[in-house]
């Protein structure tokens, strides 16, 4: 096999699982399921700084 086929059968097979990943982001972000992304410096109360809901209840009934 050619070295330049290996690279275009690798080069597809990378943006298929690209495109496979971008649109379970959208369609997560459509049906409401989408992650909050990393809260380093806010020792677990991330859905009180970034309202987000991944907070437990007990935080999440304080904050009402």
């Amino acid at each position: 096999m050619d070295p330049v086929v290996g690279s275009i059968i690798v080069a597809v097979i990378l943006l298929a699982v690209i495109i496979l990943i971008i649109h379970k982001l959208v369609s997560d972000k459509k049906k409401g399921k989408f992650s909050c992304g990393g809260c380093v410096g806010c020792s677990g109360h991330c859905a009180e700084c970034h309202g987000c809901g991944s907070a437990p209840e007990s935080q999440a009934k304080k904050s009402k």
